[in-house]
């Protein structure tokens, strides 16, 4: 999923950073951080940058990142914009021993939007990797010179029309993404159009309290080349904490 191969989901890293608002009521708010790299021997086709992510396990600092956000909130809505850049060569001689040598850049933007039982978000992102050839040649991959996708998603609180009184919610939800690690590729690489993929989501997700959350979902799964082509069920249970 989107969520998986072009902004890993769960990435932690090591790193220092100011958070705050711009005063007054502009509604704006700012992240700064200072982290260590990504490893550019972790890159793939299939998953992008994600096993690249160090996660503060015996982290290099060989390469270190800056990463933002800057974020715009109304009753109700929310939109922003983010950023990632660093280096991934971590001084692997094949590919550079500076400190941005074989630079990884990341933009995205997201929106959401909440009113009465409806609610709706969506987010865009596109991935650069500079010198995605010497990567390749160094490791025998197949990593893309840009990745790039995004997705939308609408839900409906359904308990507010079953039982208006409840502060539970049941959330019917579908989503639509594409995405592909391979939207652009180097020279030597021939792309795979089965990385060009689209999911579409339909399930349920019921939250008893506002930090937890039981969810059942059905995905058709499809891709540009109509390989490898399926359809998943899936259960699972969140805590935010």
């Amino acid at each position: 999923a989107f969520d998986h191969d072009v902004i890993p989901t769960t990435w932690r890293e090591i790193g220092v950073g100011v958070v705050g608002t711009i005063p007054g009521k502009s509604g704006f708010g700012y992240r700064l951080y200072l982290l260590n790299g990504l490893l550019a021997s972790g890159f793939s086709a299939e998953e992008g940058i994600r096993s690249g992510r160090q996660e503060g396990k015996e982290a290099s600092f060989a390469n270190p990142s800056l990463t933002g956000r800057l974020e715009w909130t109304r009753p109700g809505l929310r939109i922003g914009g983010s950023f990632w850049y660093g280096g991934s060569a971590n001084q692997d001689p094949a590919l550079g021993t500076g400190p941005f040598d074989n630079a990884v850049s990341l933009l995205s933007a997201d929106a959401r939007y909440e009113r009465g039982p409806f609610s709706f978000r969506g987010v865009v992102a596109t991935i650069g990797i500079a010198d995605a050839e010497e990567i390749n040649a160094a490791y025998g991959g197949q990593v893309g010179s840009r990745i790039a996708g995004g997705y939308v998603e609408g839900a409906y609180d359904v308990l507010s029309a079953l039982a208006p009184a409840s502060t539970q919610r049941l959330d019917a939800f579908v989503r639509h993404e594409r995405f592909n690690t391979q939207a652009g590729v180097p020279a030597g690489v021939t792309r795979d159009d089965a990385l060009a993929r689209r999911i579409t989501t339909f399930g349920l997700a019921y939250k008893p309290l506002y930090n937890v959350v039981f969810k059942g979902d059905y995905q058709l799964r499809r891709n540009k080349a109509g390989a490898g082509q399926d359809r998943l069920f899936s259960l699972g249970v969140g805590y935010q904490f």
